[in-house]
Order: C-alpha cells, then structure tokens, then sequence
C-alpha cells in the first residue's frame, strides 16, 4: 500500500502541468482524483484520490498529498485551511476493514491546519453501544477564515443532525426530529451564516434545504418542496446552486426564489456550485456513467464548459470531457472538477475577458436581434454607447458606436458580443454568424 501511495504521488506530480494557456485563460491537469473544493478567494483548491488522501493546490506550489491516508477534503479556506474526513486514530473505536483486511478507526471529521489532522469527533449523545462503523462525523463547509466548519453528526441511529463547529465546538442546527435519515450541511457560506444541504422526509427523501444563522428553510418552487439536495452556497450567501426533482437549478436566497437551469436531458443534472455573481457550474447525464459539464450565466444561459472555454479562447477545451465540476471561486474566474478520463482538473479565466463574468443586474437592458445573423445585428436599448466584438479566442474583431452592427465579411462562426452604456452597465451575449 505505501509503495502504491508513493507511486501515486510521484504520478501526480509529473502530471501537475499546464497544457493550455492563452488570452481566454489556463487548465491545469492534476493527474489522478478529483477537485471537489475551491477556497472564496481562489487561492487554494482541495480534494482527493479515493481511499489513498486528500489533494491540495495553488498555482504557485502546484499539488501536495497531504498526510493521511484515506482522508477525504471536502473544502477550503482562504487562508488554506482543509476540511474533510480521515481515518481519526484518536478516538477508540475500531471495525474490520474487509478492503484493508484489518481493523480500522471511526472515518470522522475534521480539519487539515498546522501540517496534521485535527479531529471534530463524534456525537457525545451517542451511546457507546451504539456506536457504528458510520457513526463519524463529516466536515464538508468551511468560513472563509477557517474558523467555522459545517457538516453533520451521526445520531447513533444511522440518522444524521446539521453541526457547526466553531472553534472545535460543535451546535446543532434546526431539523425535523421526524426525519428519520436526518439531515445534512453541505456547504457554508464565507461568514458561516447560510448553509445548505439536504432534510429527509418520513418516506425517506431528500430535499433542499438552506440555514441561516441556524434556523432551516425549505427550497421550495410554485409552493412544492421536491425532492433533491443543495450542493454549495456561494461565499456572499446570495446564491445556492442544487439538483430539484433531477434537473439543475439556482436559488436566490434573498428574494427565495429558485430557477431551474434547463439542460435538455432527459437523464438528469446538478448545478454543484456557484459564484458570487451567480455563475453556476454543474453537469447533465447522457446515459449510464456519463455526464456533460456545463456553465450557466444569466446574459449567455446554459453551455457546455467545453464549448464556452473554447469560446472564450482556450485552445482545445472544446471536446476535452470535463464531466464533473465541483467549485468554483467567489468571482467565477476559477473552477474545479474532475472526468474520469482525465482525472482532477482546475480551470482559471483571465479576468480581463469578458465572457465569463456577468454582473449584480442580471436583466441585460439590451435585445440583440437576430442571432443567428448573416449581415447586420441590431442592438436596442436606451443609454447605449459602445459595442465590441471577440472571436473564439478572445480576440478583438471590432469595435461599433453605433447599434448597427455590419457582420457580413466575418467568417461563420461564435462570437462574443460585448455593450457598454453611459452608465458603466456592461453586458455581454454570445452571437453567432452564419
């Protein structure tokens, strides 16, 4: 086993590279596991190789294996700080492992900080007899200051409760006690305020749910609580991205309200993350063991990954089969996921380009018509001043201060349309040209 983690770590140290890097931005490959977690700020990502450790990264130091076998990081905060589990050799319980063949500590919670595992135990209420091979706890949100943890508790009954730890010490968050699997926190926002997760029901589903400041709400659509689970909330706590009754969606906290991302499968989709600004990033199901990674934006709507990276100009995104994304930064300009071909993976925008980011006003004030076009696009709106024009990669095509805009010698492709107006409202819209 050792002489296979050594290997693994030598593996996934050739393969930390950069094989594509342009205007548009930069995607790194990580070699084996998965990136589930990016810290608000985008400094630090997390995840790991399952059943041998956790994984972190930053663009300046690249990928280090942290100790401990088999530990799981869930998230990360801004000043790096690792949530997860790990095999917690602290507390003394031990089961038979039949993988390991060997007896084994309670899989718990906890947190990576100071070069080791810290552990967050398990439920004190917890009879010592009733104790199980899945009664630890799970760390799976994190403040962005490191010092709030969210996650759940066994009950000793294979149920779950909502935990905040703050500081090491834990408090229970509201639930239906009726919910015989409980209920779960997924995920914290960057102050530790708003989580989200899933509650079950008496007929045993789950559905979304968000805390704030403790007290749980339904996710709700047309007065229906569906079944379904909230997946991450954005560091602000402004947005929740989640899969309702199989489909992607984004809920708005403030005004509770939730969208559904239309995909088109039939199959399924996730929306596993989402930014500040409302960027969601998720996956839908082609059939058995596949899936497509899409991101979502309120100006351009849904795209493949591949395909708005490739648009965006990043050299041979487009077809690479990201699959899974799992996080993504408080600004949207870094994104982390896995594919089972090509292993963990981290994508980082140039934050000068205009496609990926929208702002706060999310209605655009301008119509852009047609689209597709083959001649001339029209731009209708009030306080219009400037528009421009990119290519597929990110390159200028044409600036207009008019809103009739004379596409016909262009070659037929994807463009990125971007309007300023008087004000400093900006919005941006994919156009493309027959």
């Amino acid at each position: 086993m050792k002489k296979l983690f050594i290997l693994l770590f030598c593996s996934l140290f050739v393969a930390s590279f950069v094989n594509a890097q342009q205007k548009g931005g930069t995607i790194h490959h990580l070699g084996e596991g998965m990136i589930t977690t990016v810290s608000p700020n985008g400094n630090y990502a997390a995840g790991f190789v399952f059943g041998f450790g956790s994984l972190l990264w930053t663009k300046e130091e690249g990928l280090t294996i942290l100790p401990g076998e088999g530990s799981q990081a869930n998230c990360v905060s801004d000043n790096g700080v690792v949530a997860g589990r790990f095999f917690d050799w602290s507390l003394p319980y031990r089961f038979w492992d039949p993988w390991e063949e060997k007896e084994m500590p309670l899989l718990s919670g906890g947190y990576y900080k100071d070069g080791e595992w810290h552990s967050l135990g398990i439920d004190p209420d917890v009879p010592e007899e009733d104790v199980h091979e899945d009664s630890g706890s799970n760390a799976e949100g994190i403040s962005a200051d490191g010092t709030i943890i969210g996650g759940s508790m066994d009950q000793g009954n294979w149920a779950l409760k909502p935990v905040v730890w703050t500081n090491g010490e834990p408090a229970t968050w509201e639930f239906e006690e009726n919910a015989p699997q409980g209920a779960k926190i997924r995920a914290l926002s960057a102050d530790g305020t708003i989580a989200c997760g899933w509650s079950s029901t008496p007929d045993y589903e789950w559905k979304p749910v968000i805390w704030i400041n403790g007290e749980m709400r339904k996710i709700t659509l047309n007065g229906e609580w569906g079944t379904g689970d909230a997946f991450k909330v954005s560091p602000n706590g402004k947005y929740v991205s989640l899969e309702y009754m199989g489909e992607s969606a984004i809920y708005d906290v403030e005004l509770d309200k939730l969208t559904i991302i239309e995909t088109g499968t039939v199959f399924g989709a996730s929306a596993t993350a989402v930014s500040d600004d409302g960027i969601v990033v998720g996956y839908f199901a082609l059939g058995f063991m596949q899936r497509e990674a899409f991101i979502y934006t309120k100006h351009v709507g849904m795209m493949k990954l591949g395909e708005y990276l490739a648009l965006i100009g990043i050299p041979g995104a487009e077809g690479m089969e990201f699959e899974t994304p799992m996080a993504i930064s408080a600004d949207g300009l870094r994104i982390g996921g896995f594919g089972w071909d090509i292993g963990a993976w981290i994508i980082d925008i140039d934050e000068h380009f205009v496609g990926i980011k929208t702002l706060p006003n999310s209605e655009s004030r301008f119509n852009i018509f047609p689209n597709p076009a083959s001649d001339n696009i029209y731009i209708q709106g009030e306080k219009f001043i400037k528009a421009i024009l990119y290519d597929i990669r990110g390159q200028l095509v044409l600036n207009s201060v008019t809103p009739n805009i004379n596409i016909n010698t262009l070659p037929a492709g994807n463009y990125i349309l971007k309007i300023e107006s008087e004000d400093g409202y900006t919005t941006t819209q994919k156009i493309i040209k027959r």
